[in-house]
């Protein structure tokens, strides 16, 4: 199986609410990426593989007054990731116990990038491996009565800033 996936967001914030008002933050983001993915079967047994490729880059844009660019709030920047996954699934004892075992392997990159009239914030860039293996079961006691339990290792990808940026601003004087 092959997907492609391409999905573009912009939002638009307005000084005011009522005329005469103007865009003064704008923050498109677009998130680009493809999977390839294979399913293997040999009687009821399963093996699943397969690869990611997902790109986001986000960028902000300030306006203090009619097309009159600004320093933002945040940096531009962009997550990119890289993984390659697999899948075991056993069906055993006459298809009463399921068992299945995987790991997922990530390289996320997270960058900082120059932004037009912000220059507090210095450009960046940092990689970050995960591994994420998982295992679990399910055993059939009677038709109506499953035991089941699952483990494994997940994560939620943070924004580039949390890991690659970096700002220091002063305060009053």
């Amino acid at each position: 199986t092959l997907r492609l996936f391409h999905a573009q967001e912009s939002i638009d914030y307005f000084d005011l609410p009522r005329p005469p008002h103007f865009v003064n933050l704008r923050t498109p983001t677009v998130t680009e990426g493809v999977q390839l993915q294979d399913r293997l079967g040999v009687g009821e047994h399963a093996l699943t593989a397969g690869i990611d490729l997902t790109r986001t880059r986000a960028t902000s844009r300030a306006f203090s007054g009619p097309a009159q660019p600004t320093a933002p709030y945040n940096p531009d920047s962009s997550i990119g990731s890289v993984a390659a996954f697999t899948q075991l699934r056993l069906q055993l004892l006459d298809s009463r116990l399921s068992v299945t075992g995987g790991v997922r392997l990530d390289r996320v990159d997270f960058t900082v990038r120059e932004t037009p009239h912000l220059s507090r914030y210095t450009p960046n860039s940092e990689a970050h491996q995960v591994l994420s293996p998982s295992a679990g079961a399910r055993f059939s006691v009677l038709r109506w009565l499953q035991l089941y339990g699952n483990v494994g290792r997940g994560f939620v990808t943070p924004e580039p800033f949390a890991i690659a940026g970096y700002a220091e601003q002063s305060a009053g004087l």
